[in-house]
Protein backbone atom coordinates (compact mmCIF):
# COMPACT_ATOMS: atom_id res chain seq x y z
CA UNK A 1 0.00 0.00 0.00
CA UNK A 2 1.37 3.99 -0.90
CA UNK A 3 0.00 6.45 1.38
CA UNK A 4 0.25 10.13 0.16
CA UNK A 5 -0.13 12.74 2.95
CA UNK A 6 -0.61 16.21 2.36
CA UNK A 7 -0.79 19.06 5.11
CA UNK A 8 -1.19 23.04 5.01
CA UNK A 9 0.85 23.30 8.05
CA UNK A 10 4.10 21.43 10.02
CA UNK A 11 2.72 21.13 13.11
CA UNK A 12 0.13 18.85 11.37
CA UNK A 13 2.95 16.87 9.57
CA UNK A 14 4.99 16.37 13.02
CA UNK A 15 1.70 15.34 15.05
CA UNK A 16 1.41 12.71 11.90
CA UNK A 17 4.98 11.23 12.33
CA UNK A 18 4.32 11.18 16.21
CA UNK A 19 0.82 8.86 15.97
CA UNK A 20 2.14 6.92 13.37
CA UNK A 21 5.62 6.04 15.56
CA UNK A 22 3.49 5.84 18.61
CA UNK A 23 1.36 3.09 16.14
CA UNK A 24 4.19 1.47 14.93
CA UNK A 25 6.08 1.27 18.49
CA UNK A 26 7.68 -2.01 18.90
CA UNK A 27 5.50 -4.77 21.10
CA UNK A 28 8.12 -5.57 23.45
CA UNK A 29 8.74 -1.52 24.42
CA UNK A 30 4.51 -1.02 25.09
CA UNK A 31 1.81 -3.43 25.74
CA UNK A 32 -1.19 -2.84 23.77
CA UNK A 33 -3.21 -1.42 26.14
CA UNK A 34 -0.54 1.16 27.62
CA UNK A 35 -0.47 1.62 23.38
CA UNK A 36 -3.79 2.24 22.89
CA UNK A 37 -4.33 4.45 26.07
CA UNK A 38 -0.97 6.60 24.61
CA UNK A 39 -2.62 6.97 21.10
CA UNK A 40 -6.35 7.78 22.59
CA UNK A 41 -4.49 10.37 24.99
CA UNK A 42 -2.45 12.27 22.16
CA UNK A 43 -4.93 12.33 19.38
CA UNK A 44 -8.35 12.94 21.20
CA UNK A 45 -7.04 15.13 24.61
CA UNK A 46 -6.20 18.18 25.22
CA UNK A 47 -4.83 16.89 28.54
CA UNK A 48 -2.35 14.23 29.35
CA UNK A 49 -1.13 12.14 32.01
CA UNK A 50 2.20 13.12 33.10
CA UNK A 51 3.60 9.11 31.80
CA UNK A 52 1.66 10.19 28.01
CA UNK A 53 3.56 13.72 28.20
CA UNK A 54 6.83 12.15 28.77
CA UNK A 55 6.68 9.54 26.03
CA UNK A 56 5.54 12.36 23.65
CA UNK A 57 9.13 14.43 24.75
CA UNK A 58 10.96 11.50 24.36
CA UNK A 59 9.48 10.58 20.63
CA UNK A 60 9.47 14.52 19.90
CA UNK A 61 13.51 14.49 20.41
CA UNK A 62 14.21 11.31 18.54
CA UNK A 63 12.09 12.56 15.56
CA UNK A 64 14.17 15.73 15.71
CA UNK A 65 17.11 14.20 15.61
CA UNK A 66 15.85 12.33 12.46
CA UNK A 67 15.35 15.96 10.49
CA UNK A 68 17.83 17.80 11.49
CA UNK A 69 18.48 19.99 8.05
CA UNK A 70 14.76 21.02 8.31
CA UNK A 71 15.04 24.10 10.67
CA UNK A 72 11.01 24.62 10.78
CA UNK A 73 9.96 21.09 11.42
CA UNK A 74 12.82 20.38 14.27
CA UNK A 75 11.60 23.48 15.73
CA UNK A 76 8.10 21.88 15.93
CA UNK A 77 9.57 18.80 17.50
CA UNK A 78 11.66 20.69 20.08
CA UNK A 79 8.99 22.35 21.47
CA UNK A 80 7.24 19.23 22.14
CA UNK A 81 10.23 18.12 23.63
CA UNK A 82 11.00 20.87 26.02
CA UNK A 83 10.11 20.91 29.88
CA UNK A 84 11.19 24.30 30.42
CA UNK A 85 8.61 26.69 31.68
CA UNK A 86 6.25 23.67 31.95
CA UNK A 87 2.24 23.96 31.37
CA UNK A 88 2.70 27.79 31.12
CA UNK A 89 4.39 27.27 27.96
CA UNK A 90 1.39 26.14 26.20
CA UNK A 91 -1.70 26.90 28.79
CA UNK A 92 -4.01 24.63 26.91
CA UNK A 93 -6.96 25.48 29.74
CA UNK A 94 -7.30 29.02 28.67
CA UNK A 95 -6.47 28.48 25.19
CA UNK A 96 -9.44 26.12 24.88
CA UNK A 97 -11.90 28.13 26.92
CA UNK A 98 -11.02 30.87 24.79
CA UNK A 99 -11.97 28.80 21.91
CA UNK A 100 -14.94 27.86 23.53
CA UNK A 101 -16.19 32.06 24.07
CA UNK A 102 -15.53 32.38 20.37
CA UNK A 103 -17.47 29.63 19.38
CA UNK A 104 -20.47 30.00 21.42
CA UNK A 105 -20.56 33.77 21.68
CA UNK A 106 -23.65 35.06 23.94
CA UNK A 107 -24.50 31.60 24.53
CA UNK A 108 -20.93 30.42 26.47
CA UNK A 109 -22.51 31.10 30.21
CA UNK A 110 -25.00 28.43 29.51
CA UNK A 111 -22.39 26.26 27.63
CA UNK A 112 -23.53 22.97 29.63
CA UNK A 113 -26.67 23.08 28.63
CA UNK A 114 -25.84 23.81 25.10
CA UNK A 115 -23.38 20.47 25.11
CA UNK A 116 -26.43 18.73 26.77
CA UNK A 117 -28.65 19.70 23.99
CA UNK A 118 -26.15 18.97 21.24
CA UNK A 119 -25.58 15.27 23.03
CA UNK A 120 -29.40 14.59 22.87
CA UNK A 121 -30.74 16.20 20.06
CA UNK A 122 -27.37 15.32 17.36
CA UNK A 123 -25.62 12.09 18.69
CA UNK A 124 -27.89 10.16 20.35
CA UNK A 125 -30.15 9.45 17.29
CA UNK A 126 -26.52 8.21 15.95
CA UNK A 127 -26.31 5.75 18.98
CA UNK A 128 -23.34 7.63 20.91
CA UNK A 129 -23.59 7.16 24.15
CA UNK A 130 -20.78 10.09 26.38
CA UNK A 131 -19.42 9.25 29.92
CA UNK A 132 -20.62 12.20 33.05
CA UNK A 133 -18.06 13.92 34.07
CA UNK A 134 -15.94 14.74 31.44
CA UNK A 135 -13.06 17.49 31.60
CA UNK A 136 -13.26 20.37 28.73
CA UNK A 137 -10.82 19.02 26.46
CA UNK A 138 -10.61 15.46 27.48
CA UNK A 139 -12.81 13.04 25.37
CA UNK A 140 -10.74 10.27 26.69
CA UNK A 141 -10.55 10.07 30.07
CA UNK A 142 -9.00 6.62 30.94
CA UNK A 143 -8.05 7.59 34.43
CA UNK A 144 -8.61 9.39 37.36
CA UNK A 145 -9.35 12.94 36.12
CA UNK A 146 -6.82 14.43 38.57
CA UNK A 147 -4.14 12.62 36.28
CA UNK A 148 -5.13 15.22 33.22
CA UNK A 149 -3.06 18.04 34.10
CA UNK A 150 -0.24 18.29 31.02
CA UNK A 151 -0.84 20.08 28.07
CA UNK A 152 -0.74 18.02 24.79
CA UNK A 153 1.75 20.46 23.04
CA UNK A 154 0.84 18.33 19.01
CA UNK A 155 -2.01 19.91 19.27
CA UNK A 156 -0.12 23.24 19.17
CA UNK A 157 -0.09 25.34 15.43
CA UNK A 158 0.73 28.62 14.32
CA UNK A 159 -0.54 31.41 12.84
CA UNK A 160 -0.16 35.38 11.58
CA UNK A 161 -1.87 37.76 13.60
CA UNK A 162 -2.41 41.21 13.39
CA UNK A 163 -1.31 43.68 16.49
CA UNK A 164 -1.29 47.09 16.96
CA UNK A 165 -1.47 46.97 12.91
CA UNK A 166 1.78 44.64 12.27
CA UNK A 167 1.34 40.79 11.56
CA UNK A 168 2.76 38.47 14.29
CA UNK A 169 3.44 34.85 14.63
CA UNK A 170 1.63 33.34 17.37
CA UNK A 171 1.60 30.03 18.74
CA UNK A 172 -2.29 28.72 19.91
CA UNK A 173 -5.06 26.21 19.77
CA UNK A 174 -7.09 26.33 16.75
CA UNK A 175 -7.95 22.91 16.54
CA UNK A 176 -12.29 21.64 16.13
CA UNK A 177 -14.14 21.99 19.52
CA UNK A 178 -17.09 21.18 17.65
CA UNK A 179 -17.07 17.74 16.10
CA UNK A 180 -15.31 15.29 19.07
CA UNK A 181 -12.47 12.80 17.80
CA UNK A 182 -15.09 9.86 18.35
CA UNK A 183 -16.37 9.68 15.19
CA UNK A 184 -13.25 8.36 13.67
CA UNK A 185 -13.59 5.00 16.12
CA UNK A 186 -16.97 5.28 18.24
CA UNK A 187 -19.71 5.15 16.33
CA UNK A 188 -19.39 2.06 14.48
CA UNK A 189 -18.03 -1.31 15.31
CA UNK A 190 -17.73 -5.19 13.83
CA UNK A 191 -18.21 -6.94 17.09
CA UNK A 192 -22.34 -5.91 17.89
CA UNK A 193 -22.20 -6.68 21.55
CA UNK A 194 -20.80 -2.56 21.48
CA UNK A 195 -24.03 -1.84 19.57
CA UNK A 196 -26.33 -2.66 22.04
CA UNK A 197 -28.80 -1.01 23.43
CA UNK A 198 -31.06 -1.18 26.71
CA UNK A 199 -34.07 0.92 27.50
CA UNK A 200 -33.23 3.06 24.09
CA UNK A 201 -30.10 3.54 25.12
CA UNK A 202 -26.58 2.30 24.26
CA UNK A 203 -25.03 0.20 26.60
CA UNK A 204 -21.68 1.45 26.10
CA UNK A 205 -20.28 4.95 25.21
CA UNK A 206 -18.35 6.25 22.27
CA UNK A 207 -14.98 6.30 24.74
CA UNK A 208 -15.00 2.16 24.84
CA UNK A 209 -16.21 1.56 21.64
CA UNK A 210 -13.00 3.67 20.03
CA UNK A 211 -10.77 2.42 22.80
CA UNK A 212 -11.92 -1.53 21.60
CA UNK A 213 -11.31 -0.68 17.78
CA UNK A 214 -8.17 1.26 18.10
CA UNK A 215 -6.63 -1.95 20.16
CA UNK A 216 -7.72 -3.74 17.59
CA UNK A 217 -6.18 -1.99 14.67
CA UNK A 218 -3.03 -1.94 16.61
CA UNK A 219 -3.00 -5.61 17.34
CA UNK A 220 -3.31 -5.68 13.49
CA UNK A 221 -0.59 -3.66 12.95
CA UNK A 222 1.69 -5.44 15.30
CA UNK A 223 0.85 -9.09 13.98
CA UNK A 224 1.58 -7.23 9.87
CA UNK A 225 4.48 -9.05 8.51
CA UNK A 226 4.55 -11.83 10.76
CA UNK A 227 3.88 -15.73 10.13
CA UNK A 228 0.00 -15.63 10.06
CA UNK A 229 -0.30 -18.53 12.46
CA UNK A 230 1.47 -16.35 15.32
CA UNK A 231 -1.14 -13.06 14.41
CA UNK A 232 -3.45 -14.10 17.01
CA UNK A 233 -1.20 -13.91 19.22
CA UNK A 234 0.85 -10.89 19.95
CA UNK A 235 3.12 -12.07 23.19
CA UNK A 236 4.40 -15.39 20.82
CA UNK A 237 7.17 -14.04 18.64
CA UNK A 238 8.58 -15.83 15.07
CA UNK A 239 11.25 -18.40 15.62
CA UNK A 240 15.13 -17.55 14.21
CA UNK A 241 15.45 -17.23 10.35
CA UNK A 242 16.27 -20.80 9.35
CA UNK A 243 14.55 -22.57 11.98
CA UNK A 244 12.17 -25.87 11.57
CA UNK A 245 9.65 -24.18 13.06
CA UNK A 246 9.75 -21.53 10.73
CA UNK A 247 10.09 -23.24 7.30
CA UNK A 248 6.60 -25.10 8.50
CA UNK A 249 4.94 -22.36 9.80
CA UNK A 250 2.53 -20.30 7.37
CA UNK A 251 3.32 -17.39 4.42
CA UNK A 252 4.21 -14.00 5.76
CA UNK A 253 2.02 -11.25 6.26
CA UNK A 254 1.59 -8.64 3.08
CA UNK A 255 4.91 -6.12 3.11
CA UNK A 256 3.74 -3.16 5.01
CA UNK A 257 2.75 -0.05 3.59
CA UNK A 258 4.56 3.28 2.68
CA UNK A 259 4.01 6.88 3.58
CA UNK A 260 4.83 9.51 1.59
CA UNK A 261 5.08 13.36 2.96
CA UNK A 262 3.97 15.79 0.63
CA UNK A 263 5.24 19.11 0.41
CA UNK A 264 3.15 21.94 1.92
CA UNK A 265 0.90 23.89 0.04
CA UNK A 266 1.48 21.26 -3.15
CA UNK A 267 -2.68 21.05 -3.32
CA UNK A 268 -2.96 23.22 -6.44
CA UNK A 269 -0.25 22.08 -8.54
CA UNK A 270 -0.94 18.41 -7.60
CA UNK A 271 -3.17 17.46 -10.55
CA UNK A 272 -1.35 19.05 -12.75
CA UNK A 273 2.03 16.38 -11.97
CA UNK A 274 1.80 13.42 -14.50
CA UNK A 275 3.46 11.12 -11.71
CA UNK A 276 0.29 10.87 -9.82
CA UNK A 277 -2.34 10.67 -12.61
CA UNK A 278 -4.74 8.14 -12.13
CA UNK A 279 -2.57 7.03 -9.37
CA UNK A 280 -4.91 7.25 -6.26
CA UNK A 281 -7.84 4.83 -5.27
CA UNK A 282 -9.17 6.59 -2.07
CA UNK A 283 -9.12 10.54 -1.43
CA UNK A 284 -9.75 11.27 2.74
CA UNK A 285 -10.53 14.75 3.67
CA UNK A 286 -10.17 14.61 7.35
CA UNK A 287 -12.11 17.40 9.36
CA UNK A 288 -11.06 20.66 11.41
Amino acid sequence: FQFYLLEHNLEAVARHMLIFSLALEDPEKMGLQEQSEAFLEVWGNALLRAPVAAFVREQASRLALLFRERDELEAVLRFWSCEERGPQAFPMGRLWDARVRHYLGSRYDARCGVSDWDLRMKLHDRGVRVGPGRIPGVAFELRDSSAYHEPNRTLASGRLLTHCGERVAARGYWGDIATGPFVAFGIEADDQSLLQTRNGQPTKTAGEITQHNVMEVLRELAAWGRPRDTQGDREKQPEPEGSPEQETSGDLAPAPFKLHFLSLGSAPSLHHKGCYQARFQLLYVACG
